[in-house]
């Protein structure tokens, strides 16, 4: 709320928000194999948000977390259509491999479900 009022009323004396960035949030996509990602601006993209974050270095500590705990994809649609092997991230123990199946998809939604929880707070 104090972001969107700075950002509409433009106060002449508050110069820490004055540039034209927003708080960065983790987004969790609506897609039949959900992404996770970095989310910075308005709520276009149809998926869960959490967050506010303080800045970015705490969304991407987030995400790495989440990344080695559920293995969640976090390519971009048109490189997770068009995949024939497992990449660099599956390699790493980062991803569980669901452009080439390697992950079943109802494992991949479980970890999806325990992953939204988690950002929740929340536990089984």
């Amino acid at each position: 709320l104090e972001n969107q009022l700075i950002k509409s009323l433009s106060p002449r004396y508050n110069v820490s928000l004055r540039d034209d960035k927003t708080y960065p949030h983790v987004l969790l996509t609506r897609e039949d194999w959900p992404r996770i990602a970095l989310h910075r601006g308005p709520r276009a993209i149809p998926g869960r948000y959490f967050g506010p974050y303080p800045g970015v270095t705490a969304v991407r500590e987030t995400l790495n977390l989440m990344h080695k705990l559920f293995k969640l994809r976090s390519c971009e649609d048109s490189v997770f259509r068009n995949r024939s092997r497992p990449c660099l991230q599956y390699q790493i123990g980062r991803c569980s491999a669901p452009c080439v199946e390697l992950v079943p998809a109802a494992e991949y939604a479980e970890s999806v479900r325990r992953a939204a929880l988690f950002l929740e707070g929340k536990s089984d």
